[in-house]
């Protein structure tokens, strides 16, 4: 790998939250450890997956709750569960041995999180960029945009990004 562009940090959240959907303890270290670039955004950290023949696990029975499929199920986290989570994701950048940028959309970071959707809490995820801007750490670049993961001005600073990196030689020119 020349760079790696994590956008969706769910598995993370999974994780953490003791959800079965998840890529294990290491998620969002390897790349950082190999020194290998990395673009980085909190992708879907709100949401929390489980089987769809299970229960909602109790602790978010009152938590708002959406069916993606037969097979799969989400519940939002909190506020303060989103506050771990950047904790968590700060943590694990600060690993980062190579080029680290972290894009911050405080305008929502998964499609059912904008107002009109069932999944839309404004606190809690102002709760999570608040957080978020605090922890991530010295090793890596913050570029906050005020719109939303899936608005054009997200894609736009990530190529930017990228396309500097390649200008600047860290990303081999001739691998995008």
């Amino acid at each position: 790998f020349v760079a790696v562009l994590d956008f969706s940090l769910q598995e993370l959240a999974n994780q953490l939250t003791g959800s079965v959907v998840n890529s294990g303890a290491d998620r969002l270290e390897n790349a950082g450890r190999q020194g290998i670039p990395q673009i980085v955004a909190p992708g879907a950290i709100d949401m929390v997956d489980f089987p769809t023949w299970q229960a909602v696990p109790s602790r978010f029975t009152e938590r708002p709750y959406h069916a993606h499929n037969r097979l799969l199920a989400s519940v939002t986290s909190d506020g303060a569960t989103r506050q771990e989570i950047a904790r968590a994701i700060g943590e694990k950048l600060s690993m980062a041995t190579g080029p680290t940028a972290f894009i911050l959309p405080a305008g929502g970071i998964q499609q059912w999180d904008q107002e009109g959707e069932p999944l839309h809490e404004p606190e809690a995820l102002a709760a999570f960029v608040e957080e978020m801007r605090a922890r991530v750490p010295e090793n890596a670049e913050l570029h906050e945009i005020a719109g939303h993961i899936n608005d054009a001005a997200f894609s736009a600073k990530a190529l930017e990004i990228f396309d500097r990196w390649v200008a600047e030689g860290i990303v081999p020119p001739g691998v995008t």
